[in-house]
């Protein structure tokens, strides 16, 4: 391409879910199961209007390459085929082709929308207005005809098919045509002429697809961001819709190409940036849950030992408790001469000895008897002087007047 990569377009396009979601709101128990036992019964899942990340498409249709039918990513192409349609709209491979340039043969579904009816916008008018008088087969098959006009094969002027009204006329046959066949050769007719509008510098902002321009980015997401855990919405595309993508997460994806083989699982955005990030990367992490792993089993070791410490300290003061419960048993006993022994304490008269003397029990107390004794104090002995003795001074004091002191003090 000529147009460098810093040229920044803005994809139009035409896919739009806003008439199947109102016809959603009204259809009947009976309508609903008709319809999902078809091969479109995902219609029925479209609550809003879809939105598709303008950045993103932006940057395929600048990438694509249409003499291989792929998209430059990372110096390297990444095909689109209909095997990508097949696994993100569950539509079928095999079957019948069909070729759009048919007209009309004998619908019995037309007559009750006109036979001129040939746009996507007056077949919706006509099913909102007329919907309750209209049989449920001949509904579930417009129906599904908008669908089919709206999402997987739109044009920009919202033109239908006629081809189509035959097609739709009997539900059981649906699945007898190869619908991913004709929706990829929709997309990548409309990818080819953006991508010769933009060879030839008619396009330099502003670009338009026709197409389920939608599909390119299921294909993104299914391609280029690894899944996390297993897809089991189906169709895929009701896994990827309304799915917000960031744009240095979309441009780091452009810029390594790493392209997703297993498309049943998907990782994560932070798994995806840590394969981006390469092999020293993975290494710093790995030595990370190293040292965290190796902290933590020390961190359990020690607390196993202190738990162990705790358990045998409490262990041992079991032990003192009870040697200290049966020392106080051993010593309350009588024959021990214990705290419950009775015992007599001594007085003291104020000559220096109680006059019955010290008994074989103790000294008596004055006046007291020995039931008012107290027995809490323990026993002890006590000497008392009998009487005063005489002093007498030195023989190296002695004075002159000592003599005369003595003989004052006989």
């Amino acid at each position: 391409m000529t147009t460098s990569s810093t040229t920044r377009l803005t994809v139009r396009h035409s896919v739009s879910t806003k008439f199947i979601s109102s016809l959603n709101k009204r259809l009947s128990k009976e309508q609903r199961a008709l319809i999902g036992g078809t091969l479109f019964g995902w219609f029925l899942d479209f609550t809003g209007n879809v939105k598709v990340g303008r950045k993103m498409l932006s940057e395929l249709v600048f990438k694509w390459v249409d003499s291989s039918s792929g998209f430059l990513i990372a110096d390297k192409v990444v095909p689109m085929n209909e095997k990508d349609i097949c696994l993100a709209l569950g539509l079928s491979l095999d079957g019948k082709e069909i070729d759009l340039k048919l007209e009309m043969g004998c619908s019995s579904c037309v007559k009750y929308i006109g036979n001129k009816t040939r746009d996507l916008t007056l077949l919706y008018k006509c099913l909102m207005k007329k919907g309750k008088s209209i049989p449920c087969a001949p509904f579930c098959s417009l129906y599904i005809l908008v669908g089919i006009c709206e999402i997987l094969i739109p044009q920009r002027n919202g033109k239908v098919f006629p081809i189509l009204f035959d097609i739709v006329d009997n539900l059981n046959d649906l699945g007898k045509y190869c619908w991913a066949s004709l929706v990829f050769r929709c997309l990548v007719r409309g990818l080819n002429k953006a991508s010769d509008a933009l060879k030839k510098g008619k396009a330099t902002t502003n670009v338009y697809v026709n197409g389920c321009i939608y599909m390119l980015q299921a294909w993104f997401f299914e391609k280029l961001i690894p899944p996390k855990g297993p897809i089991e919405k189906n169709p895929r595309i009701l896994h990827w819709m309304n799915l917000k993508l960031g744009d240095n997460l979309l441009t780091r994806a452009l810029e390594t190409g790493v392209v997703n083989v297993d498309v049943g699982r998907r990782k994560d955005e932070k798994d995806f940036k840590d394969q981006a990030k390469g092999k020293n990367k993975d290494e710093k992490a790995s030595t990370k849950k190293e040292l965290k792993k190796n902290r933590r089993e020390r961190f359990m070791e020690t607390l196993h030992e202190q738990q162990s410490l705790v358990a045998e300290l409490k262990r041992r003061v079991l032990v003192l408790e009870e040697e200290v419960a049966f020392e106080k048993r051993r010593r309350r006993r009588p024959q021990d001469g214990g705290d419950n022994v009775p015992h007599e304490e001594p007085s003291i008269s104020p000559r220096g000895m109680s006059p019955g003397g010290i008994s074989s029990g103790g000294i008596p107390l004055g006046g007291q008897s020995q039931q008012s004794m107290s027995s809490s104090r323990p026993a002890m002995k006590t000497f008392v002087r009998m009487g005063s003795r005489k002093r007498y001074k030195s023989k190296a004091l002695r004075t002159p007047y000592v003599g005369l002191l003595r003989k004052k003090l006989d």
